[in-house]
Formats: structure tokens, C-alpha cells, sequence
């Protein structure tokens, strides 16, 4: 009987997973909370679960072990407790429970960060208001961003003081973090922590954000950097994963170049979401990253660390946001047909959202090149072939 992998979220996005899962040789299984998930056409086994129901999506391969051979599990999505006990349940590798809570609880990993002098945003969670002020008052301005959240959603700046009343007179100041802002581009790590308990970075992603929006505008892959802010990217991911007790299987971290060098703003016991991991990587490598640790996921060693190289470098562009309701999306076919990768999440639009976050992003285009500056030309041919059509 093949076996079958286990898949927590089946959004549009990881669509792609599936199919990567499957080049390799195994069957998936897919659990989504909504019954018309995108990959259920394309998994061979849909769960129509909810992404915290463990139980459930371990009673239900139980029940049915004699058709389905389960080999191992896995998340790209903020669901990686989830993940961890279904591992835990069905004796699969994966992380311990306990870590996968603690760095699902922003909070909590800072302060094991804090306590290992592991360079992270100062802040925290304030008991009060009176507190917080009294924290604003120490920077002036500050960024806040939900306990437990993925996406930047709920998260952004802070300018005011008035404007700190006004938020957390609408949000419970029990659930929010209060933290410096740390200003600097975004290097983002996907690594591994192999059988017997070495890091192993895969590669590091440099990301881009709408000034004073959440939202992704641009990555490049792999980073252009120094390679010393490589090694210290690496570095700083290996010591706050064990510092909350990860010392095997798929990690990210996200951090912060800042001018007095990079700061953890968090890990997961996972690898990126599929911009990254699966599109970026895809395109520069000759597997992409969960394709490379798949082995890995399901109790095998893996043969190396290398991943061939097919191209240099790799990026993302946001598609640009029309600001207005419309019906349809012109010139997509033509990006295309140009060799440029879509990744399409609205192709039309009713209403423009009082608040834009990354949940109202209407898609990303994909461009992989030779050198830096091709790429650059690349990115800067693909908004004027996109229009739309209001009526």
C-alpha cells in the first residue's frame, strides 16, 4: 500500500504541496475547515476537519489504518500544534507538544528568548494600560501584534498615544504584544534540524512590506546579503529554536536587520508559507524546500545537503491593488505566457475593505533570472500588462 502524508490547511496556496507531496511518490491527506477547500480536488484524501481538532483527525485515521497508511505529518500554516499532536497521537515524527505551543504563543517565546540574551524586539504583554503607556512613552511609537496570529493580521504601528487608548479600548490588552520597532528589512530562514540533532539552514528569503501595512510587497530569493549576515541569520535560528526545546525536523524564523544587527521576531516548527518555500525556492532550486526535507518529515535520513541550483535568483511582486471594486482581471494570460508564475487569491472584487491586510491581497506574480539585474527588468515589465475591468 503507498503511503500517505498528512497535510493540517488546504488553502490556495498550498496547492502546490499536494502536487509536490505527490511527485515524490506519496498519497496525501488534506484537512480544511472549509468542505470546498482547494486541494480537495487535487488530494487524494480530504478531511473536512477543523484545524485545531486534533481528536478528530486522529480518530479518523485510527478508524480507517487498514485502507490509509499513514507515514507522516505536516503544516505550512500557523497550525503547528495541531500538526504536533496528530504526530504525537499516531507515534509520527514530529516536535513535542510543548514547544509547538510555545511558539504558537508569541509571548511566551519572547521571554525564553529574554532570558537567553537571544536578540529580539523589546516588549511584552501589559497587564494594563497604564503600563503599555508607560512603555510607549520610553519609544515614542510602537507595533503591536496579536499573542497568537500569522500574516500580520490584527498587527501594525503604533504613533500615538491616543492611538494606543483607541486600540486597546477595542481589544482585550491581555492578547496583544507591545513591543520597540525594529525597523529594517525582513531576512527570513527555512532550515532543519536533521536525525540526529544538527541545523541545517536551506536558505534565506529578504522580504519587502507596503510602508505601515502587513502585507508582503516583495521577496527575493535567496537573499543577496553578506554571507556573514547569512551565517548570523542561521546562527540566531538555531539558538531560539533550542532555546524552546526544537531540536529535530523543519524550522523558520523570521527576523529583522536592524542597524545594530538581526533581531528574532519569531519560529515555528515548520517551514514557510508556500510564496517561499514552494514557489521561490521551487524556481531557483532543483527541488523545492519540502520537497528536499520530505524524507525528513517522513523518519528517513536525508542523503545531503545539497539542493541543485537552476537558477540564481528568485522573486515575488504583489499585484498592484486597483483601491476599487472590479469584475475581472485583464492580462494574465499574457504574464503567462511570458514564463512568469501566478499565484491568483481574488480575480474579482465587490467591495474595497475599510483595512487592507494580507488577507485582501489580490495575488502575486512570480519571476526566476540569472542575475540581479535581469530580474529587476523582469519585475518591472509585469504591472503594465495587468488592467481592470470595472463594469
Amino acid at each position: 500500500m503507498k503511503k500517505t502524508i498528512i497535510m493540517i490547511g488546504g488553502g490556495v496556496q498550498q496547492i502546490k504541496a499536494v502536487k509536490s507531496v505527490q511527485r515524490l511518490g506519496y498519497k496525501i491527506l488534506v484537512t480544511d475547515r472549509n468542505p470546498c477547500s482547494p486541494c480537495r480536488e487535487y488530494a487524494d484524501y480530504f478531511l473536512n476537519f477543523d484545524g485545531n481538532d486534533s481528536t478528530g483527525i486522529t480518530q479518523y485515521i485510527l478508524n480507517n489504518s487498514k485502507d490509509i497508511n499513514i507515514c507522516g505529518v505536516f503544516t505550512l500554516t500557523e497550525l503547528v500544534v495541531t500538526a504536533a499532536e496528530v504526530a504525537s497521537n499516531l507515534g509520527l515524527p514530529g516536535v513535542s507538544v510543548n514547544s509547538a505551543i510555545v511558539c504558537q504563543n508569541k509571548s511566551m517565546s519572547k521571554k525564553f528568548w529574554l532570558k537567553e540574551n537571544i536578540p529580539t524586539p523589546k516588549g511584552g504583554v501589559f497587564n494594563n494600560l497604564s503600563k503599555a503607556e508607560e512603555f510607549f512613552r520610553e519609544y515614542n511609537e510602537v507595533f503591536v501584534k496579536p499573542i497568537e496570529g500569522f500574516g500580520g493580521i490584527g498587527a501594525g504601528k503604533i504613533k500615538s498615544s491616543k492611538g494606543l487608548k483607541d486600540f486597546f479600548s477595542e481589544n482585550n490588552i491581555g492578547k496583544y504584544i507591545v513591543e520597540e520597532i525594529c525597523d529594517g528589512p525582513m531576512i527570513d530562514v527555512n532550515g532543519y534540524f536533521d536525525k540526529n540533532g544538527s541545523f541545517n539552514g536551506l536558505g534565506c528569503f529578504e522580504r519587502e512590506f507596503i510602508t505601515d501595512k502587513i502585507i508582503e510587497s516583495h521577496a527575493y530569493y535567496p537573499c543577496q546579503r553578506d554571507d556573514e549576515i547569512i551565517r548570523e541569520a542561521y546562527h540566531l535560528t538555531e539558538l531560539a529554536c533550542r532555546a524552546l526545546n526544537i531540536s529535530w525536523g523543519p524550522v523558520k524564523s523570521d527576523l529583522v536587520l536592524t542597524k545594530s544587527g538581526l533581531k528574532v521576531f519569531e519560529v515555528a516548527p515548520r517551514l514557510h508559507g508556500p510564496k517561499g518555500t514552494l514557489y521561490l525556492a521551487g524556481m531557483v532550486h532543483d527541488k523545492n524546500h519540502l520537497e528536499f526535507i520530505l524524507p525528513l518529515i517522513v523518519g528517513k535520513t536525508l542523503k545531503t545537503n545539497e539542493n541543485k541550483m537552476i537558477k540564481k535568483i528568485a522573486a515575488f511582486q504583489i499585484i498592484d491593488h486597483p483601491g476599487s471594486a472590479f469584475k475581472q482581471i485583464t492580462g494574465l494570460n499574457i504574464i503567462k505566457d511570458l514564463g512568469y508564475k501566478l499565484l491568483l487569491f481574488k480575480d474579482s472584487l465587490d467591495a474595497v475593505p475599510n483595512n487592507l491586510d494580507s488577507s485582501n491581497v489580490i495575488g502575486y506574480v512570480f519571476a526566476a533570472a540569472n542575475s540581479e539585474q535581469e530580474l529587476i527588468k523582469k519585475l518591472d515589465k509585469i504591472n503594465r500588462f495587468i488592467d481592470y475591468k470595472h463594469g
